[in-house]
């Protein structure tokens, strides 16, 4: 078992994470507290991550309700678990530009789909991070919407040489990919890790997410945002 990462770098790899993945899993509860789990796609701009789904979807219904929301973004043995606050956005609301950005990174653009989809702004206030169970101290990042840690702290300075680890392995003599601001692509950065074979659900912390596959809208037919397709294909 690799030794755990420090808080900045974990930091950095879920940074990194927000920066370049695509899509997560996205938990929402209804007003009798009936759960949904829904894979959704993204953009982050270094504060806030934007999502669309239908309005009348359930997770469309639930998140415009009581505005919280839990977020599963990297395979489950790399995962940050992000717990935020909902801002809900008419469709023709979000200024043009940032729209664009969003349909450009996610490959759909809601504002041309039926029926009427909502644009849903979370800002994290808690993120945890870990690998395997010697990282489950210390997994908090983020708490109240603060981080935790410095980025930069335990930094190698310089470029990555070429064939280095990715985020969280050993870079140049022992520290990650340079830092960057939250929002910024890393140069230089390898893509993130290959996903490690998903394990039989049993222990480990509060919060973590069992390996299934969930299609673009749930049990009751009503489809969710997101690529028309299933997760994980392009």
């Amino acid at each position: 078992m690799p030794d755990p990462r420090s808080r900045a770098q974990r930091r950095r790899d879920t940074e990194h994470r927000l920066t370049n993945d695509r899509d997560l899993w996205v938990a929402s509860a209804s007003a009798d507290a009936a759960p949904h789990l829904v894979p959704l796609s993204f953009d982050w701009d270094g504060e806030a991550l934007l999502m669309a789904t239908p309005k009348d979807s359930p997770t469309g219904r639930n998140l415009a309700a009581n505005r919280a929301v839990r977020l599963g973004l990297g395979p489950t043995r790399d995962v940050s678990m992000i717990e935020g606050e909902v801002e809900v956005l008419e469709i023709d609301a979000l200024p043009g530009q940032r729209g664009d950005r969003f349909a450009a990174r996610t490959g759909f653009d809601p504002r041309e789909l039926a029926p009427p989809y909502r644009w849903f702004r979370i800002r994290p206030l808690r993120i945890q991070a870990w690998r395997e169970v010697n990282e489950l101290p210390d997994r908090e990042l983020m708490r109240d919407g603060r981080w935790l840690s410095d980025a930069s702290a335990g930094r190698v300075t310089g470029r990555v040489p070429s064939g280095s680890p990715g985020p969280g392995g050993v870079a140049a003599s022992a520290g990650g990919p340079s830092a960057t601001p939250a929002g910024v692509s890393p140069a230089g950065v390898p893509p993130s890790p290959p996903t490690p074979p998903i394990r039989s659900a049993g222990g480990g912390p509060d919060g973590l997410l069992e390996a299934v596959q969930i299609e673009p809208g749930g049990a009751d037919g009503d489809r969710e945002g997101g690529p028309a397709r299933p997760l994980g294909t392009r």
